[in-house]
């Protein structure tokens, strides 16, 4: 069920730039540290440059483990989790060792020009990856994908707009009077990861330089956009539930009529060819018309009870072909299974599920 490459097949890398969200595990070096698990669901976020290399961009939130992981001395492992939610189950981890570069940095501007940058972009980090790996994903339930959130850049673009704009101002706590840090304004995003990006949950320092920076945030939020509400969103996809719905009953129908008149035809056509064959004789057998009777009414009885069979079984048929199961499960067969795949013992591969 497990199957590992030494880089990303290009068949996976196709599903990864499909998927809608992923998740960063980290964790620190010290026994005592905490195992860090983040979810991350912003559109185009995330990037394949090769098969052995991706990167994410690492937008703003009140904690900062990722990063501060990364630039522990010795450290700087990490683990990309992806999970199929729609079609064929599937479950992809990328191993690798992590880089970070911050925002403002010159890395970071290689990345992230200023006009493709999200709202709350604090650093950009790099994967170097060493080991794939997909299993299963058996037991991942289906879910549908609605939208993507926008409170988080709604928020820290409202933010940034206190630093595109207004006189440097001192920086807040934890710098004192007297430090020469600036910020371009208390209620900025640099003051925010000033408070709350300094350092992780067990003291491990994090942010290095993009609270300090002079360079002014641009993104590419746009706040005048119309951004529905979630019970808007929801009720159009109902909505379009209800259409798909509708369309798969008007199939339904449609293969059912098209059944019955088969049937007819069918029927027909039968009892045409007995009623032609009936009293004549068989060149072949010798056999007259009325020895030929009972034959013949077997043959007849046989295909009208056959294309009566189908008809019966097209309403149970049908439901079942056009269901969400069936297909993930058609579309799992059709799949070729990779070159290097075999049968191996459970046991070998606990980790995986």
């Amino acid at each position: 069920m497990a199957v590992h490459y030494d880089e990303i097949p290009l068949k996976l890398i196709e599903w990864i730039l499909k998927q809608q969200m992923f998740w960063v595990a980290t964790a620190a070096l010290q026994g005592d540290g905490h195992v860090n698990v983040s979810p991350k669901g912003t559109a185009g976020c995330f990037h394949v440059e090769s098969p052995t290399r991706v990167w994410y961009e690492d937008l703003t939130g009140s904690g900062i483990e990722t990063i501060a992981h990364m630039r522990q001395p010795g450290n700087g492992r990490i683990t990309i989790l992806f999970n199929a939610f729609e079609g064929p189950p599937r479950i992809l981890r990328l191993w690798g060792k992590g880089t970070v570069y911050e925002f403002g940095t010159p890395e970071y501007n290689d990345f992230i020009p200023p006009s493709n940058r999200k709202a709350g972009s604090r650093a950009i980090i790099v994967i170097d990856v060493h080991k794939v790996g997909t299993s299963c994903g058996f037991g991942v339930p289906l879910y549908k994908y609605e939208t993507q959130r926008t409170i988080l850049e709604r928020w820290c673009d409202g933010m940034e707009n206190f630093d595109r704009s207004g006189e440097a101002q001192p920086a807040p706590p934890p710098y004192d009077s007297e430090s020469s840090a600036l910020v371009k304004d208390p209620r900025g995003i640099k003051a925010w990861w000033t408070v709350e990006n300094l350092e992780s949950f067990d003291g491990l320092p994090a942010m290095r330089s993009a609270h300090d920076s002079r360079i002014a945030p641009v993104n590419t939020f746009d706040k005048k956009a119309p951004h529905p509400s979630l019970a808007q969103i929801r009720a159009a996809a109902e909505k379009k539930e209800k259409e798909k719905e509708k369309g798969a009953a008007k199939t339904r129908r449609e293969e059912g009529m098209r059944l019955v008149m088969a049937f007819g035809v069918g029927v027909m056509v039968t009892m045409g060819y007995v009623r032609f064959k009936w009293m004549a004789p068989d060149e072949t057998t010798g056999m007259s018309g009325v020895n030929k009777r009972p034959l013949m009414k077997f043959s007849a009885l046989f295909w009208v009870v056959a294309s009566a069979c189908a008809v019966l079984a097209a309403p149970v048929a049908l439901p079942v072909g056009s269901s969400l199961e069936a297909r993930s499960l058609l579309e799992e067969a059709r799949e070729p299974l990779p070159p290097d795949w075999k049968r191996v013992p459970q046991t070998q591969h606990e980790s995986d599920w």
